[in-house]
């Protein structure tokens, strides 16, 4: 009986949703699915700050993302050494700020790698699809198979017919898990 607030970085962790069906017969539950894949998203931030405490001069670089990882091949591991150095621009602000700031950036730049719209039956599914929570997709490939962080969803409701439009993410291609649950 509590509001929380939280302002931080997507949670890709815990126990997913039941999983969402495609191309699975009478298991399908997913109308219409789409697919985008913007390999050149990632991007590793690098620059120098001037710490405000000791009034050095040091570098910021983040080398790779600290997020748990969804896809078995992320797109800033498997474009290497090809992967976007974005310049860390930033002033006032001490090493560790820097450090952090420099790190969501480039966290930030792995979300929309590999992303998929599309459209659910809610009565298929039997529950109710929830934002920022992990969710498994199977029966498109092994390519996008797999965990996804659901980032959206919006729900159309008419008589008799309950559908949920929903955006899934993940930093890049392939399944980390053999199986989905159900």
């Amino acid at each position: 009986m509590t509001n929380t607030a939280y302002w931080g970085p997507p949670i890709r962790a815990g126990i997913p949703q039941r999983a969402l069906s495609v191309n699975m017969g009478p298991e399908t539950n997913v109308e219409q699915i789409n697919f985008r894949h913007n390999g050149l998203a990632p991007a590793l931030s690098e620059g120098q700050i001037q710490d405000r405490v000791s009034n050095r001069t040091l570098p910021v670089m983040t080398p790779l993302s600290t997020r748990p990882p969804l896809a078995s091949q992320p797109a800033w591991l498997a474009n290497q050494p090809n992967v976007r150095r974005a310049q860390f621009r930033d002033s006032g602000l001490s090493a560790a700020q820097a450090f952090a700031r420099a790190q969501g950036e480039t966290d930030a730049s792995m979300d929309d790698v590999l992303v998929a719209s599309g459209e659910l039956d809610a009565l298929k599914y039997g529950d109710l699809l929830q934002p920022r929570a992990l969710v498994g997709l199977r029966g498109v490939g092994f390519r996008h198979d797999g965990l996804y962080y659901v980032k959206s969803v919006t729900h159309r409701i008419q008589p008799g017919d309950y559908r949920q439009d929903f955006t899934l993410t993940r930093e890049g291609q392939g399944s980390t898990l053999p199986v989905l649950p159900t």
